[in-house]
């Protein structure tokens, strides 16, 4: 009753959708382009090459299990050499804790710019982080299971996404880890990564 225009979004992504929504407003010259501070060091890092993970996301079942993260931790280090640190907010410090064989790096969002911009690569889930690295043009692999990459995930990125064929899309926000998130082996996401990393 109150607008005198409708916008129809065509594009599937939601960065995109938002870009058509501008341009229906009168927005032209559309840059796509994703403008970060520099960060800053909160916590030290491994003074060696490492690959950065952030485990947690918004709701469990968009994320990998945390036992996933151990076997990678100590397949990065045996096969390539590789540290894997695990970041996340003082909150998550007992679960980044637990994960055997990886380093954990507690911090806030300075402190992931940082680590993110050093990182070799990354490993990521459906959230924040993820995105952050995406924006920053990080290689590595972003696993996806409830969620549709293809509406939320990295945008325009060097990021490989992995989903189970099985996924079924499901926006609901469960505290368990989705069975789709489970499927994606440590053996295809140690896979994607080494590709990326050679």
């Amino acid at each position: 009753m109150f607008y005198s225009s409708y916008a129809s979004p065509a594009s599937k992504h939601v960065v995109d959708r938002n870009l058509d929504l501008a341009r229906a407003a009168g927005a032209s010259s559309l840059l796509h382009v994703f403008p970060l501070p520099p960060g800053a060091q909160e916590q030290p890092l491994p003074d060696k090459d490492f690959v950065l993970a952030c485990p947690l996301a918004g709701w469990a079942s968009k994320q990998w299990p945390m036992e996933s993260y151990t076997q990678l931790a100590r397949r990065l280090e045996r096969e390539l050499g590789l540290t894997l640190v695990v970041n996340g907010p003082a909150s998550s410090a007992d679960v980044l804790a637990g994960i055997e064989g990886a380093v954990p790096h507690i911090s806030g969002l300075p402190g992931l710019i940082h680590a993110t911009r050093r990182a070799k690569a990354v490993v990521g889930v459906d959230s924040g982080p993820l995105h952050l690295a995406a924006a920053l043009n990080k290689r590595g692999v972003a696993i996806f299971g409830p969620t549709d990459p293809e509406r939320n995930g990295p945008y325009r990125s060097s990021l490989e996404v992995l989903r189970s064929p099985h996924a079924a899309t499901s926006y609901k926000r469960r505290g368990e880890v989705d069975q789709s998130m489970r499927e994606v082996s440590v053996d295809e996401v140690f896979t994607a990564l080494e590709r990326h990393l050679r």
